[in-house]
Formats: structure tokens, sequence, C-alpha cells
């Protein structure tokens, strides 16, 4: 058949879009970063590795914008497949090209991931801040921008997460919800293994925000060898050389081209320690370090909650705790008993009493002791949790339910049964004992009929009946006695 007609189809291609539109965004970053580690290492940017690694990503550009596409493109096919099962909507599966470009979602994901620099292009980037004086090389800049491309892999992530639910499009339809990539985030960041997903994405956002940090402390004017002029003339000035940052302290900048100090700064201001012994030196360094700070509060709340929730005590769990305390209580109560007795005695006897016996009292003992042994009685159905004993008392609740219906449809069964052999008969087709005694097996395993019903009705109307009349006889006896 048309696999445009199949929801699980159409689900599966999505999820598969997606991965390869994923795989070329992640190669493409790649390359756009091996294209700034070149240049920060006094590769010229003009040359034929760099304009390489530029093609390539100029491809996956092209390739990632397509699948991206057929994404949207299998989601308003998949949407209509939706309104068709669960509304009755007549199903179209010719998806028109305009149906994709009005949504403004696509060109949103279009712009964020079209951005990349093509072969034969450099241009260097200048600005001042707080009089300093300093340039960007476009790789390094394009290369930050690429980062963004990452959320594909998020998305990859949940489309995992969502197909490891079996039926989710049947359960979003009869619950009224939409299960998508919130309720995926939700549920990963929910369940016991949430303290592990945290601690990931912390990781991949000190990486990925330290890449930024370290960028944009980098500064072109110190990318060229010595003997040769820079691009831009004002790198020669003093104020590209020396840096101050409040016009009383001076020094001179000096590129890190260290990963891991950016990496170090970044994770020390995520904990809202900050040693100083990395500062930031640059507008976007310092918007970096306020980013990753906030993140940081955000995570660590995410990872208390996490923890909270990972070391619940299970009903059942507590349930075997309280049985525990009470065989421990059982075991308690010689000890306390005996030492109450002896507290007594001594001080009835008027003997000395031990260091451990001056600082007890005898009425807090008696409570204590009154207490544990209360304690130490009572049934293991009373120590169970109160959600387990709400779940056995709705269970308890649904088995008489059942029992009970399934006793009225045996006392009734044999009726409904007669009745429909006499329907029958008056057809002209008699049945047998046996036919009878069928269709009585029948009746008795159907749910409970609405024959059943009404002949319960009809009894209860006919008590209620019979009850009246019974009353005003007894009335009209009294009366005749009392005339």
């Amino acid at each position: 058949g048309d696999w445009r007609r199949k929801r699980d189809r159409v689900d599966a291609e999505m999820r598969k879009a997606n991965l390869i539109a994923a795989v070329c965004g992640g190669l493409g970053l790649v390359s756009a970063v091996c294209q700034n580690e070149l240049v920060v290492r006094n590769v010229h940017p003009t040359a034929a590795s760099i304009d390489v690694l530029k093609g390539a990503n100029s491809l996956l550009t092209v390739l990632m914008l397509l699948c991206i596409y057929r994404t949207y493109w299998l989601n308003v096919l998949f949407t209509r497949i939706m309104m068709h099962l669960s509304r009755g909507h007549d199903l179209y599966t010719d998806v028109s090209y305009r149906e994709v470009l009005q949504n403004q979602n696509f060109w949103l994901e279009c712009l964020v991931c079209i951005v990349h620099l093509p072969p034969k292009c450099t241009v260097t980037v200048s600005s001042f801040w707080q009089f300093n004086f300093m340039t960007h090389a476009s790789e390094t800049v394009f290369a930050v921008i690429n980062t963004s491309r990452l959320y594909l892999v998020c998305r990859c992530f949940a489309d995992a997460s969502l197909s490891a639910l079996p039926k989710r499009h049947t359960i979003a339809t009869y619950a009224d919800i939409h299960i998508g990539y919130g309720f995926a985030f939700k549920r990963v960041f929910t369940g016991l293994g949430a303290v592990l997903y945290i601690a990931l994405l912390w990781l991949i956002a000190l990486f990925v925000v330290g890449y930024w940090y370290r960028a944009s402390e980098l500064t072109a004017c110190q990318l060229y060898d010595e003997g040769v002029p820079p691009e831009d003339p004002r790198c020669l000035n003093d104020n590209a050389k020396v840096w101050s940052l409040d016009q009383v302290e001076f020094f001179t900048k000096v590129n890190d081209l260290y990963m891991w100090n950016a990496v170090w700064a970044t994770f020390i201001t995520s904990t809202t320690v900050g040693y100083g012994d990395l500062v930031p030196t640059t507008l976007f360094s310092r918007a970096c370090a306020a980013l990753v700070a906030l993140a940081g509060l955000v995570l660590a709340a995410l990872l208390t909650a996490a923890l909270e929730q990972a070391l619940q005590w299970t009903p059942s769990e507590l349930s075997a705790l309280l049985v525990l305390e009470r065989e421990r209580a059982r075991f308690s109560i010689d000890d306390k008993a005996a030492r109450l007795i002896q507290l007594r005695w001594r001080s009835w006897k008027g003997k000395k009493l031990t260091r451990r016996q001056r600082g007890q009292d005898i009425r807090d003992m008696q409570i204590d002791l009154k207490t544990t042994r209360a304690f130490s009685q009572q049934e293991v159905e009373d120590l169970a949790a109160d959600s387990l004993k709400i779940s056995q008392i709705a269970q308890r609740c649904k088995m008489v339910k059942d029992a009970s219906e399934a006793m009225v449809e045996r006392v009734f069964a044999a009726d409904v049964a007669h009745e429909i052999a006499l329907r029958q008969e008056e057809k002209g087709f008699p049945m047998d004992l046996e036919d009878t005694r069928q269709i009585s097996n029948l009746v008795c395993e159907n749910e409970f009929s609405l024959k059943t019903e009404s002949r319960i009705n009809i009894f209860a109307a006919t008590t209620s009946q019979t009850q009246r009349e019974a009353t005003a006889k007894t009335k009209e006896e009294v009366g005749l006695m009392e005339a």
C-alpha cells in the first residue's frame, strides 16, 4: 500500500530525516571548528585546506536544509493522518510545497542553519570596547554561529526517547494531550536517570559556552607571524596591544589558545564561585559568563530536584521500613521495661543512681514504653504506605463490584435465557433444553447486560410495591382492631 497513508511509517520517516539533518549539521559544525583552529594557528584564511573545509560545510548545509524541508513536509502529512484517524477528516496525501513554506518555524530553522562561510570568502570584524581595539576572523565568528546547529542533536535525542513509547499516538488521542518534544524532555528529566542526563547536559553546556568564551577572547591582531603586517593597520596601535578594563590598570593582551582554561572559567562561573584567576576582557565573553552563571543556577536546581526524587522511598520500601521498625520496637520492649523497673527500684530504695539513670525521668520512660508497645502491636496491613493502602482499597472495591455483577448475572441468566427461548418459539424456531442451557451460559459469560439491568429495576419496583401494599394492609388491620 501507499506508505504515506500509514502513520507509523510517516513517523519513522520523520525520525530518519531528523537524524540525517543532525548528522549533516554536526559534520558542518566540525568543519567550521576546524577552519577556526587552522586560522588561530596562523594558517592564512585563503589557504587551500581551509577552502576545502568551507566547501564541505556548504555542501553539508544544503543537505541539511533539504532534510529540514522533508521533515516539515512529513509533519504536514502526519498532521493530516492524525486528523483523519481522530476526527474522520478526508485524507489527502499530496502535500504542496506552499504548505511547508507558509510555516514560520521552517524559515526560522533555515535562518539558523543556513549561516556559514562559503569558499573564497574571508573578512575581519573590528570592534572597540572600553578604548580597547580588537578584530575577529570571520572563520571564528561563523564557527561560533554554527554551534547553534546542536539543537538538531537534541531533536534526535527526543525522537529516540519518544520511539521507546509504544502506541503513544493512540494514548495521546485518548488522553487528549500532545506527546511531543516537551513531553520527551519532561520524561527524561523526571526519571531515575535524570541525574545522569542533567550532568551530561551541564558538561555539554560547559564545553559549548567555553568555546564561545575562548573565541571571543581571541583577537585577530595577534594571528600573524612576526614581520607580516596585519590586514587592519589599527592593530599596530597601542590600544590593540595594551588593554585596560578601568583605565587605571593596564595589561598586555595575549591570546590564550588553551581550551581547558576556557572550560575552567565557565565551570567556575557556573558554580557561582569565581576564583578570579581568569577574567573576561571582552563584551561577548562577559555575556558568556553571565549566561553560564544563569544556566548553572537552573541546572543546579534541576539536579537538586532529580536527586530528591531519586532518594524518595517507594511505597513498598516504606512499608518494609515500617515493618522493620516494628520488629526493632518488639526487641527493645524488654530492655526499656527492665531499665524502667531498675530505675524505680533504685529510687524507691534510695540507692545511688548511675550517671545514665540520673539523666532519665520515670514519666518519660513510661510514655516511651507505652508508645513502643503500641507500635509493636500493629498489624502489617496498618504499616503499609498511604498510597499502597489506597491502591489496595481500590483493588478490593473493584473485586467486590465484579463479584456483585457476576452474582446478579448468574441469578437472572436462566430467566433471560427462558425469555429468549419463548421469543424464538413464537417465531417458529422452538429450542430444546440443551439450546436453552447454552444461551444461559452465554448470558453468564457476557458483561452486565441491559436486559439484566432492566430486570433488576423491575424487581426493585415490584419489591417497593409489595412493601407499600403490606404497609397499607397492616394499617387497615390496626384500624379494625382499634374499632
